[in-house]
């Protein structure tokens, strides 16, 4: 059983000692949440254009090729949106399904709102909404959030 930080952090102050723990680091996870994310891929692509963030080589390289790229942070969005990713990050990616799942039923409303669908879990796209796994190819319509 791996001690908590709690359990550590409790046990230095009652030692005295100085107790220093080391979390393990999820690959892709450049904020440290313990989940990848879509703002972890946002990071390591900030990495890759040399601006500031807090990617680690040892969080951020997923294809461990010795330096944070495009590529890096395009398999960490993947990653996070439970695609497939052509990493190295040891855990598995998610396989791809055969079947997609139905965009919710969106809730229509009155008139006096602008939009003339609220998409709620899934993308406006036009006129009306589609899961968030689509792309929308349509002009700005009045389907919204």
């Amino acid at each position: 059983m791996r001690p908590t930080l709690a359990t550590l952090l409790i046990a230095g102050i009652l030692t005295g000692t100085p107790v220093r723990a080391r979390l393990d680091s999820v690959c892709g996870d450049a904020d440290g949440s313990g989940d990848v994310t879509v703002s972890d891929g946002v990071n390591a692509l900030r990495a890759a254009a040399d601006l500031s963030t807090r990617c680690t080589l040892e969080t951020c390289d997923v294809d461990r090729d010795g330096r944070i790229t495009v590529t890096d942070g395009v398999n960490i969005l993947r990653r996070a949106a439970g695609l497939p990713t052509n990493d190295d990050c040891g855990e598995p990616s998610p396989s791809p399904t055969a079947t997609s799942t139905p965009a919710p039923e969106p809730t229509f409303t009155p008139s006096a709102d602008p939009c003339c669908v609220h998409c709620g879990d899934s993308l406006p796209c036009g006129d009306e909404c589609i899961p968030f796994i689509f792309i929308c190819r349509e002009p700005v319509g009045c389907a919204c959030f």
